[in-house]
């Protein structure tokens, strides 16, 4: 269960439970709750934003004024709460209407570490609130010897544009009904741009792949490998990269960190019928499971170098517009069995 700790920032605003700011000149507020430490590598962290004395419309405007190098910041949601309540007192009607911001971040560190991140800054027109940097301690998740994570890149030189397959194979030799959580990630998807990845279809294995723009599941296949002496269920899926610009890149290697349950609780959660807490697994009888025990593993894979090279200009077509690459067709027709040219 991820438990949260709560710190609260004032922007501004000047009462007996609040210590003004100097610079107080509205009565915004920002209250941050932290998920409760120990923070680790590879493993996301929340951050839960409420905002007070805000409007309902426009939705704040967020701004991050610091973010370290090998630190994921993504936001997850930004959502208003609005509360109206009308009160009669001697006739006289009166409403008010209380408006309440939630604003969702995960962390994710590459590396162990201490890195800090912030300010963050929340504004709305003349209203502002500030939260102060905060500062959080990763430390490492040991590798585990029954987990593989391999990015697959064919390293010939390619050319902007191109469209380059890319395969993700995930490989586990334990109880993949253990896996409570898997998060995937890899430098090469933050870094170029690829073609939208097909909604997967029903009743299909999913792959969950960890992007700035957040996570994305891909339709994967599986299989059963051997290696050196164990036996893995394979997780494999696939994208397309499109470069957009040449250069020699190198790039760290691709992680796979998992939750795993080393314990599982015997008995029902009493919030499992009112859909809080439990797990998404049910065992052979058909009753809901919930996890009593976790623990964190990880897999690294291999260090990636691409080669982009730019485009020739000895020899190239006057009428050459950027397109490269097999696969290409034209088709040309008319409505009429008679055309004026």
């Amino acid at each position: 269960m991820v438990t949260l700790r709560t710190k609260a920032m004032v922007a501004a605003f000047v009462c007996l439970l609040v210590i003004s700011s100097p610079t107080s000149t509205s009565a915004q507020m920002a209250q941050l709750q932290l998920q409760s430490p120990p923070y680790f590598a590879g493993d996301p962290v929340a951050l839960q934003f409420t905002l007070t004395g805000f409007d309902q419309s426009p939705e704040p405007q967020i701004t991050i004024e610091s973010q370290p190098n090998g630190l994921r910041v993504q936001q997850r949601s930004v959502s208003p709460n609005v509360m109206s309540r009308t009160t009669i007192i001697n006739g006289k009607v009166s409403q008010q209407t209380t408006v309440t911001w939630q604003v969702v971040y995960l962390l994710t560190a590459n590396k162990p570490g201490k890195l800090t991140v912030g300010p963050f800054v929340f504004k709305q027109g003349s209203k502002e609130a500030r939260v102060e940097p905060e500062t959080f301690e990763f430390g490492e998740v040991p590798e585990d010897p029954d987990m593989r994570i391999r990015l697959l890149v064919d390293d010939r030189p390619v050319y902007p544009s191109e469209r380059v397959p890319v395969t993700i194979e995930w490989w586990y030799a334990g109880d993949v009904g253990d896996v409570h959580q898997l998060n995937i990630h890899s430098p090469l998807f933050d870094n170029f741009r690829f073609a939208p990845a097909p909604q997967p279809r029903r009743n299909t294995n999913q792959m969950p792949i960890e992007t700035k723009e957040g996570p994305i599941p891909l339709e994967a296949e599986a299989r059963r490998e051997r290696f050196e002496g164990k036996e893995y269920t394979v997780l494999s899926a696939k994208r397309v990269m499109i470069p957009d610009r040449p250069g020699q890149f190198q790039l760290e290697p691709i992680t796979a960190t998992v939750r795993k349950v080393t314990q599982w609780a015997r008995q029902r959660s009493p919030f499992d019928d009112m859909g809080f807490g439990g797990s998404m697994f049910r065992d052979v009888l058909g009753s809901r499971r919930r996890p009593a025990r976790t623990e964190l593993a990880r897999a690294t894979g291999k260090p990636l170098n691409i080669t982009i090279k730019s485009f020739p200009e000895a020899g190239r077509p006057e009428s050459f517009a950027g397109a490269v690459g097999p696969g290409y067709s034209m088709d040309v027709s008319a409505d009429r069995t008679v055309v004026r040219v």
